[in-house]
C-alpha cells in the first residue's frame, strides 16, 4: 500500500511541489498520471489529480482519504487565490 502523500492542509510547500508529491501519491496507487508536471501550469495539474483522485477509495483508509481530499481541497484555494490575486 502507497502511504498517504506528505502534503498537510496548508502548508508551505509550493503549489508545484504539492502536485508533485500528489502525482507521486496516486501513481503509486496504480492511477493513470503522469509524475511530471504539465507544461500548461498547474491547474492543469490540479485537473489531473482531480481526475484520478478516486483511485484512493479503492486502497486508502477514511483517515487517508480525508487527508488526500482536503490536500486537493486545499491546493484548489491556493490556486484560486493565485488567480486572483497574482
Amino acid at each position: 500500500m502507497t502511504s498517504v502523500p506528505d502534503v498537510p492542509v496548508f502548508i508551505e510547500l509550493s503549489l508545484e511541489d504539492q502536485a508533485q508529491e500528489f502525482r507521486a501519491y496516486f501513481k503509486g496507487l496504480g492511477a493513470e498520471i503522469s509524475e511530471e508536471k504539465s507544461p500548461k501550469g498547474i491547474e492543469d495539474d490540479l485537473h489531473k489529480i482531480i481526475g484520478v483522485c478516486d483511485s484512493c477509495f479503492k486502497e486508502a483508509n477514511e483517515a487517508e482519504i480525508e487527508s488526500v481530499l482536503n490536500g486537493i481541497v486545499s491546493m484548489l484555494v491556493l490556486v484560486s487565490r493565485h488567480i486572483n490575486y497574482p
